[in-house]
């Protein structure tokens, strides 16, 4: 007698197009799930529990503060937690003060952590389109966009549709152009890390490098952040 065989497809936004790209009504052999961020108050107690939990607290301000920058992506909302932990310990209680002091570094940090390996496989021409959906928040209308590279539909549908393959963009519906990763928006900001934050980062980073999520983010070449952080 044979046993019954699941089986469980992950990945992002783009992966029910592929399917159906790939095989022909595949789309009707799977059921799908949306796991989308997490909404309030799931964002919070998973960014407050781990530290209430070891007998410290944070400030109301901090949690609105992580839910604004995160978006509720869970993998983020881990990294500012464990980077906001390694640099304010042995304080008992993480303030607003504390937040936005250490913000640019979170930031730059995650960049080289996160963003930087995937923008090292794009073009010049496909970071300006990048910057355009950037201008516009996680979601831009694709009229806004090609307005903000000034090139014209022809040339931009054969750009758009590469950072899809790469797994950078989707169309969340017609017209319009999304991020496949919440937070993509905030690494367009230069934003420059402080001399004295470089010892309790460095600090945080081995904390997050022993995290198998961190490792296989980590793979490629470093970015420049990390690099001025040597």
């Amino acid at each position: 007698m044979g046993l019954a065989v699941m089986l469980v497809v992950c990945g992002l936004p783009t992966l029910t197009d592929n399917l159906a790209r790939a095989k022909s009504y595949s789309e009707r052999m799977f059921q799908a799930e949306l796991l989308d961020a997490l909404r309030p108050p799931e964002d919070g107690l998973a960014f407050t529990r781990p530290i209430q939990a070891a007998g410290h607290s944070v400030d109301t301000g901090v949690v609105e503060s992580v839910r604004r920058d995160t978006g509720g992506y869970p993998f983020h909302i881990q990294f500012f937690g464990a980077l906001l932990w390694e640099a304010c310990s042995p304080s008992a209680t993480i303030t607003n003060l504390d937040f936005e002091r250490h913000r640019p570094t979170i930031l730059r940090a995650l960049d080289g952590a996160f963003f930087d390996a995937r923008l090292a496989r794009t073009s010049g021409l496909e970071r300006r389109v990048l910057g355009a959906v950037a201008a516009g928040g996680e979601v831009a209308s694709l009229q806004s966009v090609r307005e903000g590279v000034n090139l014209p539909n022809r040339r931009m549908q054969p750009l758009i549709a590469e950072l899809e393959t790469k797994g950078l963009l989707y169309r969340p519906e017609r017209g319009r152009l999304a991020f496949t990763v919440r937070c993509s928006a905030i690494t367009c900001g230069a934003i420059e890390v402080q001399p004295d934050e470089r010892d309790r980062l460095r600090s945080a980073l081995r904390c997050m490098s022993r995290r198998r999520t961190l490792r296989q983010e980590t793979q490629l070449l470093p970015s420049r952040s990390m690099r001025r952080l040597r």
